[in-house]
């Protein structure tokens, strides 16, 4: 949604990163929401439910769901132990912020879901989850 003031269109997420706390919010949310997203295509990827996953992590199928409905805090450690369980693993990197301000597909925008050929690993991509 926007609107126009004094001929400037403003967006929402412009209206949120706006302020440090603001931007900080959002790159909370862009980060879960991407690594969320990664973790829902490899399930459905490998054909894993909710309730498979829930037996190979040893928790309940009420976690996994809280994890993946943004209910429950998913710590880098979590997020690792899903990828482990899906037996895939995550890579992470950094870029300038304004590059990452963009609603959360930066996860998807350099995923391959499985690198065809040895030499797509040549383009050295900025985020990468590897899975076979």
């Amino acid at each position: 949604m926007s609107r126009t003031r004094d001929h400037q269109t403003t967006t929402l997420s412009d209206q949120v990163t706006s302020t440090k706390s603001g931007m900080r919010d959002w790159q909370q949310e862009r980060v879960i929401l991407d690594v969320t997203e990664a973790v829902c295509e490899l399930m459905d990827d490998r054909g894993v439910t909710r309730a498979q996953l829930a037996r190979r992590l040893g928790k309940t199928p009420g976690f996994v769901s809280q994890l993946l409905d943004g209910e429950a805090n998913m710590t880098l450690r979590t997020a690792s132990d899903l990828f482990t369980a899906l037996d895939a693993c995550m890579y992470v990197t950094h870029g300038p912020i304004t590059a990452s301000q963009q609603p959360a597909r930066s996860f998807r925008l350099f995923m391959p879901a499985v690198f065809e050929k040895p030499s797509d690993e040549a383009r050295s991509p900025q985020f990468r989850f590897q899975y076979d």
